[in-house]
């Protein structure tokens, strides 16, 4: 749990088979924090209902680097990242692999008014019983995804890699 306002640094982060109900398997990152974390980070078989590895809430950022993460799910949605409403996500040089949710997302889940940017990353093999095999965007401010890759993923029922919905401002390249 990190709450409150302030920066929080973590480098060189494992993480395997954590687990929480409700949110955030590794870390319940709440309000307006600004974290740098999961850098050099390998995490692996951490589940919960929302945010196996993380779940932002409150308007904080999260930014993720040069990491691993494999075999994560969500009970509910969101197999690794959950950023709710007014977050930012920004994903550098990230692989997600065999990540798995019994809802949606079974990657990335984002609410209302997020921003999401993900550059370099690799998305493979991912699950969502409904909706985003590998990412959710739900009504997100805007949502960008340059030079990833996704393979192999599936959705029980739409967007079978990504699923947006009424996202305002999507840029792609």
């Amino acid at each position: 749990f990190v709450p409150g306002m302030g920066q929080f640094d973590v480098d060189g982060l494992e993480a395997r088979e954590n687990t929480a109900d409700q949110a955030g398997g590794v870390a319940y990152i709440d309000t307006y924090a600004d974290i740098q974390a999961f850098g050099g980070a390998l995490c692996a078989s951490n589940t919960a209902k929302r945010g196996a590895v993380a779940y932002l809430a409150g308007g904080g950022e999260l930014t993720v680097r040069d990491s691993t993460f494999v075999s994560n799910s969500a009970t509910g949605s969101a197999g690794c990242f959950y950023i709710d409403a007014n977050g930012d996500f920004t994903s550098q040089r990230n692989v997600h692999d065999d990540s798995q949710s019994s809802g949606s997302a079974a990657v990335l889940f984002a609410e209302v008014f997020t921003r999401i940017s993900i550059v370099d990353s690799v998305y493979e093999n991912g699950y969502a019983v409904t909706m985003g095999g590998a990412i959710l965007a739900e009504q997100a401010q805007s949502v960008s995804i340059a030079n990833s890759t996704f393979r192999g993923n599936a959705a029980g029922d739409t967007g079978g890699a990504v699923h947006l919905v009424l996202t305002e401002d999507l840029s792609s390249s």
